[in-house]
Formats: C-alpha cells, sequence, structure tokens
C-alpha cells in the first residue's frame, strides 16, 4: 500500500477510511469474486438458524465458533444490521473480531490476550460478546425492568466472579466529528439515570458511585458539549452502572463489590503519516478524555483505564520476539498489521 499520496494533515476518519478501501481493493483485484462472497455471507447471517455451520466471510481472519455466532445474533431484531456490519471493511465490530476471535478459538487464548490488555490471565474461565452469559442471557442489568441493557463488547469472566468488560471504538468518534454528530445527548442521559420517571429510586442505581455521579450531574444540568468530543459518555455510564451490579440465581439484583470488576477502553488514537511515512500519534485531546474519566472513577474506586489496538499489536510484537508466539500466531499478526496499520510506525 502506498501511503505516500496522503496529505499530513489527513484527520483520522479519513485515514481508517482510506485504508480499509485500500485493503478491500486490493482483495477484490486478487479474487474477483470477492463481493460475491461478501453478499453469500450477508444472505447466510440473515437466514442462520439454531444449527450452526460455519460461515467463510473474507471480511474476517477466521470464521466465527458456533459460540459466537449465537452471542453475536442474540438480538433478531438486529440481525439485519450486525449481517451488515459484519461484510462492511470499516466496521468497528470486524476490527474487534479480527483481533479477538483468534485468541478465543485458540488453546489458552485468553491468556496471551488478557496478557497483552494488562491484566490477570490466571483463572480465566470464558470470554463473551454482547455482554451475555453461557446461557445466552444479558449478565450486566442495571435493574429488571430496564428496555435496555449494558452490552460491553466483549468481557472476561474469571472462577473468582471477578469481571473485565472491554468496550471497543474504531472510526466510530471521528466519525461524529467529522458529520458533526453530538456525541452525548445529556438530556437524554439525565432521564434514563438520574432525575426522570422511567425508573424510580434512581439514586440506589449509584451506590458507591458518588464522585461519578455528581459530575454526570454537572454535565447534564449545564449541558455541556464541547468537554467530550471523543468519548460516548452515556455509554460509559450505562457500563459502569451494569458492571455496579450483579443478579443472583434468584434474579435479584445487588451492587457488587467494586474491587469485583473493571471497564477498558480500546480504542483507535488520532494519527496521521509524517513526511518518513511512518503512523504517529498527533492529537491528545481523546487520551486526555479517556483521563478524566478515569480519575473521577478512580475516586470511587472503579478500576478504568485505556488502552490503543497499536498498543495490542505491537505487545504481540514484542511476545514473537521473545518466542512466545507460534507461526500461527505471527500470520494472524502480519493480517492485522497489514490490514489495520503502515508496515512502519
Amino acid at each position: 500500500m502506498d501511503f505516500n499520496n496522503l496529505e499530513e494533515t489527513m484527520d483520522t476518519y479519513q485515514f481508517i477510511l482510506l485504508q480499509q478501501q485500500n485493503w478491500e481493493t486490493e482483495r477484490r483485484e486478487k479474487n474477483d469474486k470477492y463481493l460475491d462472497n461478501l453478499n453469500r455471507c450477508y444472505e447466510e447471517y440473515l437466514k442462520l438458524t439454531e444449527e450452526y455451520h460455519e460461515i467463510e466471510n473474507p471480511n474476517l481472519y477466521i470464521p466465527l465458533s458456533k459460540e459466537s455466532h449465537r452471542e453475536i445474533f442474540k438480538d433478531e431484531d438486529k440481525r439485519e444490521k450486525i449481517a451488515n456490519w459484519l461484510i462492511t471493511v470499516d466496521s468497528s465490530m470486524v476490527l474487534q473480531l479480527n483481533i479477538f476471535e483468534y485468541w478465543r478459538q485458540k488453546k489458552d487464548g485468553y491468556k496471551h490476550i488478557a496478557n497483552i490488555l494488562g491484566v490477570n490471565p490466571e483463572g480465566i474461565i470464558n470470554m463473551h460478546y454482547e455482554g451475555l452469559d453461557n446461557n445466552n442471557e444479558y449478565k450486566f442489568k442495571i435493574y429488571p425492568s430496564a428496555r435496555n441493557h449494558p452490552q460491553p463488547d466483549i468481557f472476561f469472566e474469571y472462577e473468582t466472579g471477578l469481571i473485565t468488560a472491554i468496550e471497543c471504538k474504531f472510526k466510530e468518534p471521528y466519525e461524529n466529528i467529522a458529520l458533526n454528530h453530538k456525541n452525548t445527548n445529556w438530556i437524554e442521559l439525565d432521564n434514563t439515570y438520574l432525575s426522570g420517571e422511567r425508573e424510580p429510586n434512581k439514586t440506589k442505581n449509584w451506590v458507591g458511585l458518588d464522585n461519578f455521579r455528581k459530575f454526570i450531574e454537572n454535565q447534564c444540568k449545564n449541558d455541556i458539549t464541547n468537554e467530550f468530543k471523543f468519548i460516548d459518555i452515556k455509554q460509559i455510564v450505562t457500563h459502569i452502572l451494569g458492571l455496579n451490579k450483579i443478579m443472583d440465581n434468584t434474579g435479584k439484583i445487588r451492587n457488587r463489590e467494586k474491587s469485583q470488576y473493571s471497564l477498558i477502553y480500546l480504542y483507535f488514537p488520532p494519527c496521521k503519516i509524517n513526511e518518513k511515512n511512518e503512523l504517529i500519534i498527533y492529537d491528545e485531546r481523546y487520551d486526555n478524555e479517556i483521563k478524566k474519566i478515569q480519575s473521577i472513577l478512580s475516586r470511587d474506586g472503579v478500576q478504568f483505564y485505556s488502552k490503543t489496538w497499536i498498543e495490542i499489536l505491537v505487545g504481540f510484537v514484542k511476545k514473537c520476539k521473545e518466542g512466545i508466539l507460534d507461526n500461527e500466531d505471527k500470520k494472524y499478526l502480519k493480517y492485522n498489521f497489514e490490514r489495520y496499520f503502515p508496515k512502519r510506525f
């Protein structure tokens, strides 16, 4: 791929789109049935039944496992939308699956990816998508009558009951900025989780989160729209409130110990190509927004931190140099570098 024609000042949204469009163009040139195969996948995803069969999707590094199919297509009303995401080259879900699905299917793969993320790899018993448990039920419920439940993209489940949830971002923040979309609707957030009438006794949902609640109340009260350009605050609130609760075997919801959960924000940093044809991170505003939320949540004892997709892949490069990864792992790494990043960075 030739990056010399990219302007140094191009924004990250354009960079992501062009990178993925070029990758897809290369695949179409090598395989004249590429688009036909994508369309076939789309139709197969739409008619997917309980009887699992492997679907070879040219947009994914490996086909989804039976468990991944079950979790991703849990909501019938979203089947068409999700099927479309899975064949869209610049989809956040595709990036997420290209990085994580390989390790979900590999023996002891949880330990490798958890180690790269900086979380304890010992004691992980499962990895799930879309906030679903082994019974295909939503694991995180703020209150039973809620219309929507928190659905972190990924979460690790430990034998001790510990939960590490992961929210994955790709082009969405940059797309919102490019299209001048408002990232957080503070009035809607207020009505949903603070002062609205949709659910009585909302204060119970914020037990142990006094500092976070005060911060969110202030944001809603003043409708502060310029402080957070990149992060969707409502989504963070939803995840934290969901993680802060636990449902027992009788269906009752109680507060979870804050030492028993953490949330990782995985994102694509603002980047551009410099005069040496290298990928560099040039804007710290995104990172500063994350640090602000991290600082507030830490006062309540909540573990919230971030990683970039670049850090994940570089972490695997270090594993290669240490001789820890095998040849199949190296093929996976080569695929994701060539697809998502220039060869030099």
